[in-house]
């Protein structure tokens, strides 16, 4: 992270707590790690530390005393002197730890995956005024990565190719890294913050930009300092913005970012902003009506009737607009699964089930494509779709009909804003599919494969206006990453 300027903790004091570790076998819990740290590897740290407090003790005072002292000790701990420098002068010292890894291999679906536990701890370190030195904890995260990846295939990852193995292994490593990177930056000592330099109608500027990392579409809390009666300062919340604009400060140190306010009103300058590190992928729960309608011929006499059904759908979205610069552009995929009521659809009736009224079962899948436009606490989305849809007919254990298509949506939208991430929203748009009048069915009892058939009395089609209600939630961790999942399984 650009906020870091790091250095490795030297090989030689890790090996005792390395050793202690490993011999705990391939399941290690976070609190084992810290009770091993604390025992082997935190007093070698102390000790490198304590060398102020003895330089001061000898008074120690020009440079090359000290140079000399610190090579001497050093030397007796198994290090450099330019690795105990470094120690000495570092104000935290993070520790990552791999607590679990599996593999295995689903031998029906070929199906090869990666399965990672992680911790990272975080200790800062204290001077006293004789110079003794200290470690105290001050946080502990733990997270995982997954990668999936279909057997025999051959992957590109960063520019290398790769076999099925090593893009699991490598794309379950990168789902990790990020969650730790997004669970650092929300430690309180590691929150990017500045001062409000600018306010606007409906927008604020900051002096922070690509030297610290920021991106398109990051959220800030808006962050008053208030007095207790004691003296003491605490935070208060008073607003959330979002950044629209970045400013290359590596360039121009004095360009300010941009941002638009959310949540919040009267903000003046001075007032500060507080990083709120959130993963660039949002889940969305969404409750839809489907549309289906059927076409009759019997006799000569056509028919056609309606059904509504109604799913529930699970949505992961992507922050595309993150990589392009583009506010609020987003790119995701999800599945459905529903229900509705056959009383009314007399095609199906009489063509598929001899008169008797069928179950009706509704799944499928959609891909997304949406921006949206904030006004303060609102939001329009405008989207587009690509939908699967699969309408199963079923009576009793016996046998199934099922009409199948593809077909496109198109939807607008308004949002409203509940805290910074949780959003609810209403969507109204139109399901555009072609009629067809091939349908799949099976005898359960005989095999689980489809057949199809074209029924030139009966047509089916799953166009219509749909309306949904959802809620999207911003994610703070997620243990895997949705596009390398989807190409590590999808067919060729």
């Amino acid at each position: 992270m650009p906020r870091f300027d790091y250095n490795p903790i030297p090989a030689e004091l890790l090996e005792d707590f390395k050793a202690e570790v490993e011999s705990r076998g391939s399941n290690v819990s976070l609190d084992e790690v810290v009770e091993i740290l604390k025992e082997k590897f935190v007093p070698k740290i102390i000790e490198i530390l304590d060398i102020e407090k003895e330089i001061r003790a000898q008074n120690l005072l020009t440079e090359a005393q000290r140079n000399s002292f610190i090579a001497t000790k050093a030397k007796a701990l198994g290090i450099t002197a330019e690795q105990a420098m470094k120690i000495m002068n570092s104000a935290f010292i993070c520790v990552p730890v791999i607590s679990k890894y599996r593999t295995y291999m689903d031998s029906d679906a070929q199906i090869y995956t990666t399965l990672l536990s992680a911790g990272v701890i975080w200790y800062r370190v204290i001077y006293r005024e004789n110079g003794e030195g200290d470690l105290n904890l001050i946080v502990k995260k733990e997270t995982g990565g997954m990668g999936l990846a279909k057997a025999g295939k051959t992957f590109e990852h960063e520019g290398k190719k790769v076999d099925y193995r090593e893009y699991a292994f490598r794309t379950a490593v990168v789902a990790l890294a990020r969650d730790i990177q997004v669970a650092t930056r929300d430690i309180p000592e590691f929150r990017l913050g500045a001062q409000v330099a600018e306010v606007y109608s409906n927008a604020i500027s900051f002096p922070m930009g690509t030297r610290e990392g920021i991106k398109i579409d990051d959220g800030f809390d808006l962050v008053e300092l208030q007095e207790n009666p004691d003296g003491s300062f605490i935070q208060k919340n008073i607003g959330f913005v979002r950044v629209t604009k970045v400013a290359n400060n590596r360039i121009n140190p004095r360009a300010f970012s941009r941002a638009q306010i959310i949540i919040g009103s009267g903000i003046e300058p001075g007032v500060y902003v507080s990083e709120r590190p959130r993963l660039p992928v949002d889940i969305v729960i969404r409750l839809i009506n489907n549309p289906f309608t059927v076409k009759y011929v019997w006799l000569g006499e056509e028919t056609q009737n309606s059904m509504t059904g109604y799913s529930i759908h699970s949505e992961l979205i992507y922050n595309l607009g993150r990589s392009l610069g583009i506010p609020q552009l987003w790119i995701g995929a999800g599945v459905f699964i529903g229900g509705g009521d056959a009383e009314n659809l007399e095609g199906v009736k009489r063509g598929l089930f001899g008169g008797e009224k069928p179950d009706v079962n509704i799944v499928g899948l959609n891909g997304i494509l949406m921006r949206k436009f904030y006004y303060k606490r609102f939001a329009g989305a405008v989207r587009a779709e690509l939908i699967l849809e699969s309408i199963i007919f079923s009576k009793g254990e016996d046998y199934e009909w099922k009409h199948e298509k593809r077909g496109l949506g198109f939807g607008l939208g308004v949002e409203y804003v509940i805290t910074p991430d949780l959003n609810l929203g209403l969507n109204l748009g139109y399901r555009a599919f072609s009629e067809s009048k091939k349908w799949n069915y099976r005898f359960l009892s005989e095999s689980k494969e489809w057949n199809s058939i074209e029924k030139e009395n009966l047509s089916g089609n799953h166009s219509g206006f749909a309306f949904s209600i959802y809620v999207t939630y911003s994610l703070p961790k997620l243990w895997f990453d949705p596009i390398a999942v989807f190409k590590g399984v999808a067919e060729e």
